[in-house]
């Protein structure tokens, strides 16, 4: 659990969450596990404005002889607003979120140096905004109270495919990598905007009963296909070479072209363990790489 204090006043931030990680080898073969991770957020509460401060006469009056904090704090000039009117708006400002990856992994007894791993991950979010300025504030005053609500959901899917293979021959080194996934992202938010309440009791629960009501709805969904093959090979760990191919299906790109496809290469060498390197005092790695992609 968690419990942030800021230095303005509501600039508060609290958030409980919990873990659970697990894995665990089914066989020698066979090993499955997850990461999955809950949390609540909460940051409810508006700051005063800091924008407003800075343009406020120092010699004005922010509260009232009743100890309430007035509207103008400069009689003469009602443009400007008393900048801890934040302190006075009824905030709500709450997310629930999981996030979980879960996974299995396959040695190939009959394959040596070949293994499989799957990655299942989701993440779920779920936010609740809302905001009321009543009449005792310069916004709320001249439409009889603003309210603004938002409901958020976000969903994240993601699953991998992933071969690899590792083996050594004799000076030889390699290993290569196949990767095969899908992504998934898709949001939707509620948005609702009223004014004009008749009394400011029931806040932004009255929300129905305003003279001025506007409805908002926006959605959004991409999808990615990723194909990846990646190989590295190693000569005495000395002389090294990467090649690397991957293709990418995005619904983002433009409509007569919806794939891609993203080549790689790369070449190295490891300077320092050659047997004439004479600094192997000073250095005890140098590599000197080049790669070329696009």
């Amino acid at each position: 659990m968690l419990n942030v204090r800021g230095l303005a006043l509501n600039d508060n931030y609290r958030r409980i969450s919990s873990r659970v990680n697990v894995e665990t080898k089914v066989s020698n073969w066979l090993t499955l596990g997850t990461r999955t991770q809950f949390s609540y957020d909460d940051m409810s509460g508006d700051s005063p404005s800091m924008s407003e401060l800075y343009w406020t006469n120092p010699l004005t009056t922010p509260f009232d002889a009743n100890g309430k904090l007035t509207i103008y704090p400069w009689p003469e000039d009602q443009t400007v607003y008393n900048p801890l009117a934040g302190t006075l708006y009824d905030n709500t400002d709450k997310s629930y979120q999981i996030v979980t990856n879960n996974f299995g992994i396959i040695d190939f007894p009959f394959v040596k140096g070949l293994s499989y791993r799957i990655n299942l991950g989701i993440r779920y979010r779920f936010t609740n905004s809302s905001n009321y300025m009543g009449r005792n504030t310069g916004e709320g005053l001249g439409t009889l109270g603003t309210a603004d609500t938002k409901r958020s959901l976000f969903n994240n899917q993601v699953l991998e495919n992933i071969f690899s293979y590792n083996r050594e021959f004799g000076f030889h080194n390699i290993f290569a990598t196949f990767l095969y996934s899908y992504e998934e992202n898709n949001g939707s938010s509620d948005i609702f905007h009223a004014e004009g309440f008749a009394h400011d009791f029931l806040t932004f629960y009255s929300a129905a009963q305003a003279t001025l009501r506007e409805p908002d709805y926006t959605y959004d969904d991409t999808k990615l296909i990723s194909q990846m093959m990646r190989v590295n090979y190693s000569y005495r760990g000395r002389y090294l070479l990467t090649l690397t191919g991957r293709r990418d299906g995005f619904s983002g790109f433009g409509t007569n072209n919806k794939w891609g496809f993203f080549p790689s290469m790369a070449v190295g060498w490891n300077l320092g363990q050659e047997d004439f390197f004479p600094l192997k005092g000073l250095f005890n790695l140098l590599k000197v790489r080049a790669s070329y992609g696009c």
